[in-house]
């Protein structure tokens, strides 16, 4: 594993291999000098007012079996929500009940109050984080975010998520 920071970046790189080239391929492969785009199958296209897309992280262990995205949704007044897509190939199935509709579909409020989760997508949770230790977003905003969520192509098949 290979650790560094540059300016403002944090980054980290991990590699199963009987030595350290492996790690020291994939991170001469990257190119911090430049931004592209944050490659990923989740995409917002409802956003509460005045709000705006400010973090993307995707994380994956052992892919295609894991697979995380957190985007990250801001708006004045240190308003805060993360927008979360887990896909582990070990979920075997959703809830099955929600307490909340969206859109037409099931959702399901957490019993604290802070989470929203958008219910029926296979081997996967979508969920809007809009409680402590996030703030100001509120319950009508995470439906809205979630109402425009959309998972484009295969959530095992990066090429895809165009």
């Amino acid at each position: 594993m290979l650790r560094w920071r540059l300016g403002p970046l944090h980054a980290r790189a991990t590699t199963v291999g009987p030595d350290a080239t492996a790690v020291r391929t994939a991170v001469g492969a990257l190119r911090m000098d430049q931004a592209h785009r944050c490659a990923t199958p989740l995409r917002l296209t409802m956003l509460p007012a005045d709000a705006f897309l400010s973090r993307c992280a995707v994380n994956v262990v052992d892919f295609p079996d894991s697979l995380d995205v957190t985007l990250t949704v801001v708006a004045p007044g240190e308003k805060v929500m993360d927008v979360r897509l887990e896909r582990h190939s070990e979920i075997a199935g959703g809830r099955g009940t929600g307490n909340r509709t969206i859109g037409g579909r099931a959702a399901y409020l957490h019993p604290r109050g802070d989470q929203l989760e958008l219910l029926g997508i296979p081997k996967a949770h979508l969920t809007a984080r809009f409680g402590w230790p996030q703030q100001g977003f509120t319950e009508s905003d995470a439906a809205t975010v979630l109402g425009g969520a959309r998972i484009e192509g295969d959530l095992t098949r990066p090429e895809s998520w165009d």
